[in-house]
Order: C-alpha cells, then sequence, then structure tokens
C-alpha cells in the first residue's frame, strides 16, 4: 500500500530527530559541592555567683573567761620515829637502876612519852626520858629508879611528827597519868605499864599544849 509523500516527509524528519537523540552526549549535570558550616564556638557558661547574705546582726564577742589555775592540793605527811627512839635518852644515873616503864599503844595514832622527875618547886619538869612509840606498838623504858623519885608521864598523842616544831601537826591531844608513879632505888625494883586505849579511861587527863613538857 502506498503512502502518500507528506507521510514519508514526517518519517525521514523524525528518523533524523530520533538519530541525533541517539548521537548526542547528554551535558553533565553539575554536582552541588557542600560548604561546611562552621560549628560554632560556644559560649562560655558564666558561673552563678552565690548571693551575699546581708547580716542583719552584728554579733559582739563574748569576753574570754579566764581559768583560775586549780592549786595542786599538797599532800600529807606521815613523818614518823620507830618505835623506841628516844628523842631525849635517859643518861646515867637515870639509867642505871632496875625499874621499867612500858607503854602499851593500843591506838590508830602515834605517841611521844615523856617521863618526868616531879618536883613540887620546879617551874620546869625535869625530862627523865622521852620515846616515841608507834601504833599498836610496845615499848618499855628500862634502867629506872637508881634513886628513889616520884614520876609523871606525859603523852603526846596524834601522826605526823614535826621535828622542828617537836610536836604532832594533825590529830594532836596531850594527856598526863592522873596519878604519880614511884620508882624506888635497887633492891626494890618498880614496874610499870601504861596501857593507851581510845577513851583512854580513868588513869590519863587532857591537858592544854602548854602544859607539856617542851622539848626544843
Amino acid at each position: 500500500m502506498f503512502k502518500p509523500i507528506w507521510f514519508w516527509g514526517l518519517f525521514l524528519m523524525l528518523t533524523f530527530v530520533c538519530v541525533g537523540c541517539a548521537t548526542r552526549t547528554p551535558t553533565p549535570v553539575p554536582t552541588a559541592t557542600f560548604t561546611p558550616v562552621p560549628t560554632a564556638t560556644p559560649i562560655p557558661t558564666a558561673t552563678p555567683v552565690p548571693p551575699t547574705a546581708t547580716p542583719t546582726l552584728t554579733p559582739t564577742s563574748l569576753p574570754t573567761a579566764t581559768r583560775t589555775p586549780t592549786s595542786t592540793p599538797t599532800p600529807l605527811l606521815f613523818r614518823r620515829y620507830y618505835t623506841g627512839s628516844y628523842l631525849v635518852a635517859p643518861l646515867p644515873p637515870a639509867n642505871e637502876g632496875c625499874g621499867l616503864l612500858g607503854i602499851e599503844n593500843n591506838l590508830d595514832l602515834d605517841v611521844l612519852a615523856v617521863l618526868v622527875r616531879y618536883s613540887a618547886t620546879s617551874t620546869r619538869p625535869n625530862i627523865l626520858a622521852a620515846v616515841y612509840i608507834m601504833a599498836h606498838q610496845y615499848f618499855a623504858i628500862l634502867g629506872l629508879g637508881a634513886d628513889n623519885f616520884l614520876g609523871e608521864v606525859y603523852l603526846a598523842v596524834g601522826e605526823d611528827w614535826d621535828t622542828g616544831l617537836a610536836k604532832f601537826t594533825r590529830k594532836n591531844q596531850y594527856l598526863r597519868t592522873t596519878d604519880r608513879l614511884m620508882f624506888f632505888a635497887n633492891p626494890s625494883c618498880s614496874n610499870w605499864t601504861l596501857n593507851l586505849a581510845p577513851g583512854f579511861g580513868p588513869n590519863f587527863q587532857v591537858i592544854p599544849e602548854n602544859q607539856f613538857p617542851s622539848l626544843r
């Protein structure tokens, strides 16, 4: 079947166009370039400043109390002699007899026993012997009665004997026998024993300190 001439013209035109389309190199599409966005520098965080509290009251300083130092208590002294220690020793002829004077100390305190020769006219007793006897101990003064004499016994009772003061510093008491003791010379021997017990009993009387024979 024959086609009209315009048909073939149109065919050739389309063929040409199609051939041109097949041989034409496509124009490359430019690739998009990405410019990096600069990293934003972080804004430093401000350190919060705590609000300053406004004092409502002005504190008043209290005075510092001065502490008074406590004094160290003085320790108690217990100075004493051994039993049988003579503060006044019997000297010849006072120690040449055969009599004795025994002191049995049953007290909790020490005793200083003083034997004196009694004299109605003497203002200062003549001390024959003064001996120390500790609490709960016994001692005897020997050799008494080289001649006949009448004796009195004085007692200082207490604790802590002060040699310089010649007295006890605590719990001191002063006593004297209520009866005088007769010592006979040889061949008669006088033996006396004084028993010191709490309360002392009727054989002793309490005297003031100024009536005790002075050892100084």
